[in-house]
Order: structure tokens, then sequence, then C-alpha cells
């Protein structure tokens, strides 16, 4: 959603870069100018930037007003070209909890959707501490545009326990590893790889698959569907394809071809996917940090033990000629 939609202002010098297809239009602070032609200064350079449409910074006020394509520059960019002309733009800081966001597909689609609303500049999502920190350009009407992005992600913005969140997590992961074991182990028997004793019924590999997608993996799922609708395409993403193209595959090879490897093979896969992401997902939040932390403070351990230092004083020594030193 634009923050402020606009039509052409022939008052405002423009820098055309081609067609631009929807206009928006920011207004940020500037500090550090001492004359109009440092104005002029960044005004050109912001003028410059592929995609904005017109630039104008006052000196007075010690404000620019920008108009843009906010599909190829951003406020990041703005700024960057800002500081690099030895200027700076005030900045907010603010930050954002959800406990949807462990199972954010990765915290660099978060932070990549979140820089692309309007007035972001900086995003670093913790999914860890199921948070993200935001910098800003100062303006009340800004704050609520993260709130709608992290929504349009499927994550509810609030108050967020990470202890309680982890734990969850925690126990979606055992539940899918259980089920991935109860699900091999019965297609194996279907396939004639185990003992006909064990429970092979192709309903079983059916109902804990349907138990996978759609409840215990059921927020992996939610927040790959909504990352993919935003646009935001990473591997987590595939996964989820793949894992919903192999269970709706599985029904045609099960009925069609009357093999019973292939009766099972794409639930099973979409069951091991899914519960390969959680797996992953649990490692690299929580268990590899920590592993991380106590190598790092096992490296930096101070020294206990003092090095024993004699305080004795030197004695003096005879030299030949029978005088003291």
């Amino acid at each position: 959603m634009p923050y402020n939609q606009v039509n052409d202002d022939k008052s405002v010098p423009s820098a055309q870069r081609g067609p631009c297809l929807s206009k928006q239009e920011i207004a940020f602070a500037i500090r550090g100018m001492w004359g109009p032609k440092n104005a002029g200064e960044i005004q050109t350079a912001l003028a410059c930037l592929d995609g904005v449409v017109a630039a104008r910074v006052n000196y007075a006020t010690e404000r620019a007003t920008v108009v843009y394509d906010p599909v190829r520059v951003t406020a990041s960019q703005m700024v960057s070209a800002v500081q690099n002309r030895g200027y700076y733009a005030p900045l907010e800081h603010l930050t954002l909890s959800s406990q949807d966001l462990v199972y954010a597909t990765s915290g660099g689609t978060v932070e990549r959707a979140l820089v692309d609303s309007p007035g972001v500049v900086r995003a670093c999502a913790d999914l860890a501490r199921c948070s993200v920190t935001l910098e800003i350009l100062p303006d009340k009407g800004r704050r609520t545009y993260p709130e709608r992005v992290l929504k349009g992600l499927g994550f509810r913005p609030g108050e967020a326990d990470p202890a309680n969140a982890r734990n969850l997590f925690l126990v979606r992961s055992a539940l899918l590893v259980i089920i991935e074991f109860l699900a091999l182990w019965s297609a194996g028997a279907h396939a004639g790889w185990l003992s006909p004793s064990v429970p092979h019924t192709p309903i079983l590999i059916v109902v804990l698959s349907f138990i996978t997608l759609f409840a215990a993996g059921l927020p992996f799922y939610r927040s790959a569907f909504d990352a993919a609708v935003q646009g935001q395409f990473d591997m987590s993403v595939l996964v989820a394809f793949m894992a919903l193209l192999a269970a709706v595959g599985g029904f045609p090879f099960g009925i069609l071809l009357p093999v019973p490897w292939l009766t099972d093979a794409g639930l099973v896969t979409a069951t091991a996917l899914t519960t390969g992401w959680f797996v992953i997902r649990g490692l690299t939040i929580w268990v590899l940090p920590h592993l991380r932390d106590a190598l790092i403070k096992r490296k930096t351990k101070p020294v206990t033990e003092a090095t024993s230092v004699s305080t004795t004083p030197p004695q003096l020594g005879v030299v030949p000629n029978g005088s003291r030193r």
C-alpha cells in the first residue's frame, strides 16, 4: 500500500528514468547542510537514483521531498545517497514482535519485504527472539506500514514470548519426526521391505501425511504461501512447493500405478521435506548459535590460574674484584 499517492508536480524538478507505473512521495529530514549549495548537491544525488522521478531539497526547512517508483528504488537507497555526500537523515528505531516469526521462511525474506515498504531504511530479523528491529524515517504515519507488511507475510504483530514459541516449535518438530518414522515404517512394510506384521495400510500413510501438512506443519506452509504471494521466494518456499507437489502427485501414482513403493513415495517425500525443514530450522536458530557461543566463551575464557612470579629481590652478586653490584 503506497504511503502517499501523488500526481505529477510540475514545480518539482524532474529526473525521468523511464515509465513509472506507481508513483509515491516521501519526505524526510536532512541534517548537516550549511547553505543552499549543499541542498542542491543532495537534490542532484537523489535525482540521479534510478527510480526517482523528482527530488526537491529545501535548505530552510532541512527536508527533502522525493517522488519515486517504489519498485525501483527504496528509502534505504535514498538515505545512502544522502550519507555518501557527507550528510545524514535522522532515523527512528522500532521493534516489532510476533510469536509466529519462528516459522518464517527465512530472516532475509522478512527483512527484504520490510525494507521494500515506505520509510524503512534497515531491518534486522531475529527469528529466535521472535522480533524484528527496524530503522525508519521518523513519521507517525509510517509506523503502521511495517506492521501491515508483517501481517501480509502471515505474522501477527504483538507481544511475543520466545521461550513459549521455542517450546511449541520443538513439540511440533518432535511430532513430525515421529510421524516421519511411522510413515517410513509403514511404507517399508507396504513395499515388502519389512515384516508383514508391521501396519502397512495406505490409509495410515495418507492420514499421517495429512496430519503433517495440515496440522503439525501448517505454520510452515502458511508462511511459505504468504511469502510467495508477497513475491518473496527462497529455499523454504521451494521446499514447501515440492512437498505439496509430492503429496498431491502421490494420489495419481497410487491410483494409476499399482506398484507398492510408488503408492507411498509422494506422501512419504512430503512428510520428509516438512520434517527436514523443521529440524534444520531448529538447528539453525537455536542449537548452532548456542554451540558457537560456547566455543567463543571457551576461547576467550580468562586465565584463572595466575602464573607464579617470584617477588624475591635479586641477590647481590660478588664480582672478581670484590666489589658488589
